[in-house]
């Protein structure tokens, strides 16, 4: 995607003399710089270094090892960010409004092609970009969304040899979010 799409340009680079002086050695290392150049780090603020490895068999994850299992050694499991993701997405769905703004329909549609370039198992991604071809997402109400949705987990289900989900049960299986108060005692998950 070309630099300016980003409202960045190449490390190094950019506009009048400011960005001509170190352009040819930032450049070379690659990466976009948005907005402004940030100066070096100073030697008294310099990075930790990074934490040892536990030994084998040694469990430092605490409550993390509880949540992610192994995670924090191994990475996540194709399957397990397949269901995370998928929860994601299911309970976006269920919390979209019946109604929905251009924006919000903009929106949705921002947050399933990112997903569709951006999600960290290629093979998956390429499928989802395929999927999104196959059927454009159904963005004009919560229940076409949440039906869209459901049909095309379906479709990676059956490329899976998994079971199908009954998608008339969509709303009973998947429901927004439950928040408790946020913040000043607002609801945490209102609108904003």
């Amino acid at each position: 995607m070309p630099a300016s799409r980003w409202r960045g340009f190449p490390r190094g680079a950019g506009a009048g003399a400011a960005g001509a002086a170190g352009g040819a050695a930032a450049g070379a290392a690659g990466g976009y710089a948005v907005g402004r150049r940030r100066a070096p780090r100073r030697p008294d603020r310099a990075a930790a270094p990074p934490e040892e490895p536990a030994p084998a068999g040694e469990d430092r994850g605490g409550e993390a090892s509880a949540f992610f299992g192994g995670a924090e050694e191994e990475g996540l499991s194709r399957e397990e960010l397949g269901r995370g993701a998928w929860g994601l997405l299911h309970t976006v769905a269920a919390s979209y409004p019946e109604e929905p703004t251009r924006r919000d329909r903009r929106e949705a549609s921002r947050l399933l092609n990112a997903l569709a370039w951006l999600y960290p198992c290629g093979e998956c991604a390429e499928h989802f970009r395929g999927l999104l071809r196959a059927e454009p997402p159904a963005l004009g109400s919560r229940t076409a969304f949440a039906q869209w949705l459901c049909r095309t987990h379906n479709r990676v289900n059956t490329a899976l040899d998994k079971p199908q989900f009954e998608c008339s049960a969509v709303d009973l299986r998947w429901s927004p979010l439950a928040c408790e108060s946020g913040t000043g005692g607002r609801d945490a998950c209102a609108r904003r």
